[in-house]
C-alpha cells in the first residue's frame, strides 16, 4: 500500500472522528424572524429563508449574514439553487396565495416570477379551531411544499398530490396529480422519482397508517410507473394532528441508484433505484407531531437527521433531535445539544466540508462540524498513480487518465449528481462538460484501484 492511499485512509478515519465530536454552534442572523429553509451553494456560501419574505446569505460560513429581501406578510418556506447565481424561492403571500421567486445574480436580487400556484391551507381551519396557539401553528404550517431546481431553468414544485414542472425558469407549469402526498422528487436527465405518501386514517380509532409508495419516470416526467411500496412504515394515535403533518417521511437521493428514506419505525436503503432494496428497525423514535422529518447527507457518509416531538399537545414546549451518521446511515448518533433545543427545526442542509447547517426560530441558524476541507483526497497532484485529470480548470473538455476507467460521476458541491457515465475499462476517457454549469464539482472515477475523489472547476 503506497503512502498516498495510506494518508487518504487515515484522512478518512480522521473526518470521521472529527465529525462525531464536533459541536454545534448557534448562529445569530441579525433578525428575529422564523428561518423555515436553509440550502448551502458551496462551503461558505449558505442561505435562509423565512418569515416576512426574509432571505439571508452568508458567504463566511455563517460568521455575518446580508439581508437580501424582506417583504412583510409573506412567507418564504422553501429556497434552493441550480448553480452559484441561479436560485429560486418559494411560499405564498401568508392566505392562500401562491409565491415564486427567481434570482440570477446569486441572491442579490429577486422578482416574482409565478404567482399562479396555489398553496392552500386546507388543515388551518381545523387548526385554529383546536388549538389554543393557533398563532403558533399558523407559522409552523403557513406552507407543504418542495422547491427542487433540475438545471437553470427546470423547476420542480410539489405540493400535496400535485408535481409541477417547468422548463422556462418557473414561468409555465405543467401539472401532474398522483394517488398519495409527495414527500420528495428527485430528476436525473429523463429519470425521475416521486416518494408518495398514502395515509390510511381509521376516525372510530383516531389512529392512521402510512405506506410510502415509489414512482419512477423514465421519460422526463412524462409517465410514471409504480415500482415498490413499503408497507407498516407508522402509525400514529390523535387524528386532529393529521393535517398539521408536513412530511411523513424524509427522503434522501444521492443520485438515481441511491436513496435513503426513514419513516417513524424504518429506515429504507436502495443501491440499485429501487430494483432491491433494504430495511432495517429505526434505532430511535423519530415521532414527530407537530411538523416534518428532513434529513441530507454529504459524499454520502455523513448525513443529518432532524425530528420534532411535541411532550403535551396543545403546548408549545417540544423536544428537538439532531441525528448525525458517519457511516452512510447504519447508525446514528443523538446529537441533540443545541443550544435553543426548544425551537422547532424547519431544515438542513450540508455543505462540502462535513458540516451541516439547520435553519429554525428567532433567526437562529445552528452550524454542526469540524468545518475542514478534504484537501489531500480531492486536491491530489496530477501526476496521482491513480487518477490524472487535465486541463483542471477546465472550459469545456477534460481528459482522465486511469486504470481500466469503468465509470465516472461528477457532483455538485451539495452533493448532487450532475454526470454519470460508464465506460468499457478505458485507460483514457474524453469528457465533454460543455452543458454543466461553470463552478466547483466532485468527480468520481471508477477504475482498477476503485473510486478515486479529486475536485474539478468548471469556467467559461
Amino acid at each position: 500500500m503506497t503512502m498516498k492511499r495510506i494518508y487518504i485512509l487515515l484522512l478518512f478515519a480522521f473526518l470521521s472522528a472529527g465529525a462525531l465530536q464536533a459541536q454545534w454552534r448557534e448562529l445569530h442572523t441579525g433578525v428575529t424572524e422564523n428561518l423555515y429553509d436553509v440550502c448551502c451553494v458551496d462551503t461558505n456560501t449558505v442561505f435562509v429563508c423565512g418569515h416576512n419574505g426574509v432571505i439571508l446569505k452568508t458567504e463566511d460560513g455563517g460568521e455575518t449574514w446580508r439581508e437580501l429581501y424582506r417583504q412583510e406578510g409573506r412567507e418564504l418556506c422553501k429556497i434552493a439553487f441550480a448553480n452559484q447565481n441561479v436560485g429560486y424561492a418559494g411560499g405564498n403571500d401568508g392566505a392562500d396565495n401562491g409565491v415564486l421567486m427567481r434570482t440570477t445574480d446569486g441572491g442579490e436580487t429577486w422578482e416574482d416570477v409565478n404567482n399562479t400556484i396555489v398553496f392552500k391551507n386546507e388543515y388551518q381551519s381545523y387548526v385554529d379551531s383546536h388549538h389554543v396557539y393557533n398563532d403558533f401553528y399558523d407559522d409552523l404550517f403557513s406552507c407543504h411544499m418542495g422547491l427542487y431546481p433540475v438545471s437553470t431553468d427546470t423547476l420542480l414544485i410539489y405540493h400535496s398530490d400535485k408535481l409541477y414542472k417547468s422548463t422556462d425558469g418557473g414561468m409555465n407549469f405543467v401539472t401532474q396529480v398522483f394517488n398519495g402526498f409527495i414527500n420528495a422528487a428527485y430528476f436525473n436527465g429523463d429519470v425521475g422519482f416521486v416518494v408518495l405518501c398514502i395515509l390510511d386514517v381509521n376516525e372510530f380509532e383516531f389512529e392512521y397508517d402510512v405506506q410510502i409508495v415509489i414512482n419512477k419516470t423514465i421519460d422526463g416526467g412524462e409517465t410514471w410507473t409504480e415500482i415498490s411500496s413499503y408497507q407498516g412504515v407508522g402509525s400514529f394515535y390523535g387524528l386532529e394532528y393529521y393535517y398539521e403533518h408536513d412530511n411523513h417521511v424524509a427522503a434522501f437521493f444521492t443520485n438515481k441508484e441511491n436513496a435513503t428514506i426513514y419513516t417513524h419505525s424504518k429506515i429504507i436503503r436502495t443501491t440499485d433505484g429501487f430494483q432491491t432494496s433494504e430495511e432495517q428497525t429505526n434505532q430511535f423514535w423519530m415521532a414527530s407531531f407537530i411538523g416534518s422529518f428532513d434529513m441530507t447527507f454529504f459524499y454520502e457518509k455523513y448525513g443529518c437527521a432532524l425530528s420534532n416531538l411535541e411532550l403535551d399537545k396543545g403546548n408549545t414546549y417540544h423536544v428537538c433531535t439532531a441525528w448525525i451518521t458517519c457511516d452512510g446511515g447504519l447508525t446514528w448518533e443523538n446529537k441533540s445539544g443545541l443550544p435553543g433545543t426548544y425551537y422547532y427545526l424547519y431544515s438542513v442542509a450540508s455543505a462540502p466540508d462535513t458540516c451541516f447547517y439547520i435553519s429554525t426560530g428567532d433567526g437562529l441558524v445552528y452550524k454542526y462540524g469540524v468545518n475542514m476541507p478534504i484537501q489531500g483526497l480531492n486536491e491530489q497532484e496530477n501526476d496521482t498513480e491513480f487518477v490524472n485529470i487535465f486541463p483542471n480548470p477546465t472550459h469545456e473538455n477534460v481528459t482522465i487518465e486511469g486504470k481500466e476507467i469503468n465509470k465516472v460521476e461528477i457532483y455538485d458541491m451539495v452533493g448532487r449528481e450532475v454526470v454519470s457515465q460508464t465506460y468499457a475499462l478505458n485507460d483514457k476517457i474524453e469528457m465533454d462538460l460543455s452543458d454543466v454549469q461553470d463552478g466547483l464539482y466532485i468527480i468520481k472515477v471508477y477504475d482498477k484501484n476503485g473510486c478515486n475523489e479529486l475536485k474539478i472547476n468548471k469556467i467559461r
